[in-house]
């Protein structure tokens, strides 16, 4: 990449914007966790064990809880943001007790847990994480790895702790995992319209594809700002005396900082089976997540309860207690990947509001359009003008340029852009997420303010192994460059 191209720096104000509706979710409805610790064990089998650890990383003691100790694999669950902790598992711990010994715990700062001063970051809770199994192996004396199941905040800290220590586990499942996109991609989907607003007429659609992108505009403007966070960044104790008394603003703040693209690379190349759980409606870690992990991880399978929204195991219990049970005892399938195009058919959409389409084409052209959805597509050359445009799982072999836009707001989530260059852009936003680029002669070449965001990605130029690409860039007006 370009070191002269300037990454844009989201401020203070976008990462509490990430940060708040997480912290917040779980608490917009009224818990009905207990509000103690006796009541909790009131509640509960009384062959469950509870037990207090004081764990090494912040020096803190945390509530840990087993159940189904008779049984040889051991089963972590690691809970989301949120001021109820553990208890987001209770209503499938009974059923998940009944074949593996659980354990599940409150994370420091969470729950009956202490709050200790520090970072509450994926990294440090990794750490936290992986000192309970090596004591559970130890008092145990059972040296078998473990299955981990994360969920929101905790997926992000269970992908870190299967990239940190792999020896520590034998799958990986994920659940409605948050944070692991750019922060900026991350955010913007936080800023979406609700969909019941959009309708479904095509002038409903058209109000509501342009009402999501000057959403999304106004966050890419946001994180155009100085940052103060980043001096919360550099320091240790600076971010621990800030944010000491808001646990979940420092467990949100420490997530989107994170840059979880080192960690896929490492979970793919180790190759270790991975489920991916998430609910359709998730309007907190996006469903593209899920689709972009899938692809990225090699050796994992995305399965996506219908209807179900950020919290399945409270929202959707029977479907997500079954389906869990179901992919703790089945390998990942893997989704095939697109193969080129062959085909001499031309795809011209113009003026349409809502359209999807699919298949194999030799040119794509998609022009004044807006709500365009490409999905499972392959060509040999793409030209979007004055357009909206969602991809998925879209694969462009050019020869020139793989897809050039003028004056469009561009998402994709998987696929491959591949040509003389990746990507000719005038005036145009992409947001890419697990999108492979390859280049002969550069990445992209731009003119006239455009912007990238990219996500878990990739680039290639020539020969050169590939390298991961995951930030924000912008593209000055008047300038034209070719990456690479």
């Amino acid at each position: 990449m370009d070191e002269r191209l300037p990454s844009r720096r989201a401020c203070l104000g976008t990462l509490l914007a990430a940060a708040l509706p997480i912290s917040s979710g779980q608490a917009a409805q009224p818990s009905n966790a207990p509000k103690s610790l006796e009541q909790l064990q009131a509640t509960l089998p009384d062959s469950w064990a509870w037990k207090w650890v004081v764990e090494p990383v912040f020096g803190s003691k945390i509530l840990l809880l087993e159940a189904g100790q008779q049984h040889a694999q051991t089963l972590l669950l690691v809970h989301g943001l949120g001021n109820d902790g553990l208890t987001d598992w209770l209503q499938v711990l009974p059923t998940l007790a009944q074949q593996y010994h659980v354990i599940t715990l409150d994370l420091p700062g969470f729950g009956f847990s202490e709050k200790p001063t520090g970072k509450y970051s994926p990294s440090n809770y990794a750490q936290v994480l992986h000192d309970v199994l090596l004591r559970s192996r130890q008092d145990r004396g059972n040296d078998e790895p473990a299955i981990v199941v994360g969920h929101s905040l905790g997926g992000a800290v269970s992908l870190r702790l299967a990239a940190m220590y792999p020896q520590d586990l034998k799958q990986l499942v994920l659940v409605n995992a948050a944070g692991i996109l750019h922060r900026t991609a991350f955010v913007k989907h936080l800023s979406q319209p609700d969909a019941a607003l959009q309708g479904t007429s095509n002038v409903a659609k058209r109000a509501g594809a342009r009402l999501r992108s000057w959403a999304e505009r106004g966050v890419e403007l946001v994180a155009g700002l100085p940052d103060p966070s980043k001096w919360l960044a550099r320091s240790d104790m600076a971010w621990a005396l800030t944010l000491r008394r808001y646990g979940n603003t420092n467990a949100a703040l420490a997530l989107v900082d994170e840059d979880f693209s080192a960690a896929v690379a490492s979970l793919a190349a180790s190759n270790l089976p991975t489920q991916l759980i998430w609910g359709s409606l998730d309007d907190v870690a996006p469903l593209r997540t899920g689709k972009t992990l899938a692809a990225r991880l090699g050796n994992a399978q995305l399965h996506v309860i219908e209807g179900a929204g950020h919290t399945p195991m409270e929202s959707a219990v029977p479907e997500f207690t079954a389906l869990l049970m179901q992919v703790l005892i089945q390998e990942p399938v893997a989704q095939p990947e697109l193969v080129a195009s062959s085909s001499t058919r031309k795809l011209h959409c113009k003026n349409q509001v809502g359209q999807r389409f699919s298949g194999t084409y030799d040119e794509v052209l998609i022009e004044t359009s807006e709500a365009i959805e490409l999905t499972n597509l392959s060509a040999r050359k793409m030209l979007i003008k004055n357009s909206t445009v969602d991809l998925f799982n879209v694969r462009i072999d050019g020869q020139a340029c793989a897809l050039e836009a003028v004056g469009s707001r561009i998402h994709m989530t998987v696929g491959r852009l591949s040509g003389g260059v990746a990507l000719k852009t005038a005036t145009s936003r992409f947001d890419l997420a697990g999108v492979s680029l390859q280049g002969r002669d550069g990445l992209a070449q731009a003119d006239a303010g455009s912007s990238l965001i990219a996500s878990l990605c990739d680039f290639q130029l020539g020969p050169a192994p590939a390298t991961a690409l995951h930030g924000e860039f912008e593209f000055p007006k008047g300038a034209v460059r070719v990456l690479g």
